[in-house]
């Protein structure tokens, strides 16, 4: 029949498409064909290996750094695997990064707030403790500085009147 011989030849078409990669070429197709033969299962495969390669792309993403670039690549697969997941992870990765950034320049507090924000992710609440050592050393430094300028100025202040 002349339709089955349509069908069959859209059906071979599909599979050089998927055997050249051209996975939503193959989908596009097949959808044309759907009940065909196991066209539906095919396009089920195909799927499933374009939503891999994007999951794996979002992912090398993420590892080389690239974070916002990895959450839009999350995105487009939300409901792939634990992509969903993935995104608020690659979010505390980067506030992490941003608070260690920050904590490397000497701004504890702001770096602390970020922490704060991720608690619980990676050593987070380690740094927190770290950053309001820092913060609180600095802040006893600056006024034990400024008592110590205090008194020394009274005693030179002192020292010039008797003369």
């Amino acid at each position: 029949d002349c339709a089955e011989a349509i069908k069959e030849d859209i059906y071979q078409k599909a599979t050089t498409l998927i055997a050249q990669e051209k996975l939503e070429d193959a989908i596009e197709i097949l959808g044309d064909i759907k009940g065909y033969k196991d066209s539906e299962t095919v396009i089920a495969e195909c799927e499933e290996k374009i939503n891999e390669a994007k999951y794996l792309e979002a992912t090398t993403l993420f590892e080389s750094g690239e974070y916002e670039a990895a959450i839009v690549a999350f995105e487009a697969i939300k409901d792939y695997k634990d992509s969903a997941e993935q995104i608020e992870t690659v979010k505390k990765e980067q506030k992490y990064q941003e608070a260690v950034g920050l904590m490397n320049d000497g701004k504890y507090k702001k770096a602390k707030e970020i922490f704060q924000k991720i608690k619980g992710y990676k050593d987070s609440e380690k740094r927190i403790k770290t950053c309001n050592n820092k913060i609180n050393a600095s802040s006893s430094s600056s006024s034990s500085k400024s008592s110590s300028s205090s008194s020394s100025s009274s005693s030179s202040s002192s020292s010039s009147s008797s003369s």
